[in-house]
């Protein structure tokens, strides 16, 4: 007799024991499908750079603005055009020719800060030309975060591209109205 209590309390258990392992399943299951979860952090992913430009007299004076609450970056910029239409550029000491084509801003720039103007001037703009005939002008920026040395010096560098963008061209065509003036643009770096 006391075999087959201790058959029936195994058995009974055994049900048991499977009862619930099947029902723990599907509570596991409703729980991990309908739990919500509130909060969150902002996350800041990088800098944010703004640019201006102002083209007149076939000349195009571009300005680059760090965003508010964006750490210090070092800027570098580059004009692309076709071989017809060389470009030269003219800046104050801040601004310096690399050998890879860009120009370097020696300066951090800080949050809300701008650097100096970048002039890239268009040669040889013929006074007329056949009907159709354009050209275009393309000024690329790049930003990296300002990085300190122990001593406390900022320096780039520059295989760490933060923000990068590409401003808006200039295309014109010289038997159009155009006359080489534009008004002043805002365009916002990013990704591209």
């Amino acid at each position: 007799m006391r075999k087959e209590i201790r058959k029936s309390h195994l058995l009974i258990a055994l049900l048991a024991l499977l009862v619930l392992t099947v029902s723990i399943g599907s509570a596991y299951a409703y729980f991990t499908t309908y739990v919500e979860a509130k909060g969150g952090y902002t996350l800041n992913l990088g800098t944010v750079t703004r640019t201006s430009e102002e083209f007149k007299n076939w000349k195009k004076s571009v300005t680059i603005t760090n965003e508010k609450d964006s750490a210090p970056v070092f800027i570098r910029a580059r004009a692309y055009s076709g071989s017809k239409y060389p470009l030269t550029y003219s800046a104050d000491e801040k601004w310096t020719p690399g050998a890879d084509g860009f120009y370097y801003y020696s300066d951090p720039v800080p949050a809300e800060g701008s650097t100096t103007p970048l002039v890239v001037t268009i040669n040889n703009v013929p006074e007329k030309a056949e009907p159709g005939e354009e050209f275009n002008v393309v000024v690329i920026y790049e930003s990296t975060p300002a990085k300190y040395e122990e001593s406390g010096k900022a320096y780039a560098d520059w295989s760490s591209i933060q923000d990068n963008g590409k401003m808006d061209s200039v295309t014109s065509e010289f038997g159009g109205t155009d006359s080489g003036e534009a008004d002043t643009e805002d365009t916002e770096g990013g990704d591209a």
